[in-house]
């Protein structure tokens, strides 16, 4: 391999730490989606038989609301945050796409980033919704033509719920008699016919995981400085599969 110049160095050297923001940045996505509705608004001022917690899923005021009381395992209810928190997540791990492939460039080496992303169906599913948010549409790269589902939380724990939803101004209300974490997951489903592909984040997740051959590959993680260290930890945490870097 040719000797990189000055510049050429300069160049890769400001890539890596690009990648090395996008990782953290995926890692911090990932977390954020994985982890339950801990926050309630108590309102003692409700019947003494009804539920009191307000599930906070934003933090705007909460409506008085008399909804509909039940007891069930999960509710399926549209939530545009978390589906664009979904989305968002699909798109870094897509794109992270670009930046090896610039890194590869930059430092010469044979890496072919564009086939390991057109080969991997996880990416691709990626790509479409990366796509579908940015333009409503997808070029169903991944022959799946994908779409996100309804998000469903698990409410099997939450005793009493009570819930109300305004289809026109997309907004509801949750409330719960007891404050246990509200775990939740979206589906990807197939735009005909609404067909389950699988759990977004988990889907997502996969997609991150096609790139640790290359990540490795390209020497990106080496070093042991406090930086490096950290994601590849992270990274040995979230992917059993994970290649040992040398340092």
């Amino acid at each position: 391999m040719t000797p990189m110049r000055k510049s050429e160095t300069k160049s890769a050297n400001r890539i890596a730490a690009e990648i090395r923001g996008e990782l953290r940045s995926i890692l911090g996505q990932y977390s954020h989606l994985r982890t339950p509705l801990r926050r309630f608004e108590t309102d003692l001022n409700r019947p003494s038989d009804a539920p009191q917690y307000y599930v906070m899923f934003n933090t705007s005021p909460r409506r008085k609301i008399q909804g509909v009381r039940t007891t069930v395992p999960y509710l399926e209810l549209p939530d545009e945050k978390i589906c664009d928190a979904v989305f968002r997540f699909a798109e870094s791990v897509w794109h992270l796409k670009d930046r090896l492939r610039r890194y590869a460039k930059a430092t010469g080496r044979p890496v072919n980033v564009e086939r390991l992303a057109s080969e991997s169906r996880a990416l691709l599913v990626c790509a479409d919704l990366a796509n579908l948010k940015k333009h409503g549409a997808n070029e169903n790269r991944s022959g799946l033509n994908p779409r996100l589902d309804l998000v469903r939380f698990d409410t099997s724990k939450s005793g009493t719920v009570e819930f109300y939803y305004n289809g026109a101004a997309k907004q509801k209300e949750l409330i719960v008699s007891n404050r246990t974490p509200i775990s939740f997951n979206v589906n990807i489903v197939t735009n005909e016919g609404s067909v389950p592909i699988g759990d977004a984040v988990t889907i997502i997740h996969d997609a991150f995981g096609e790139w640790l051959a290359v990540i490795h590959e390209l020497g990106l993680l080496q070093g042991a400085d406090r930086e490096t260290v950290y994601l590849r930890n992270e990274l040995k945490a979230l992917f059993s599969r994970m290649p040992n870097q040398s340092t």
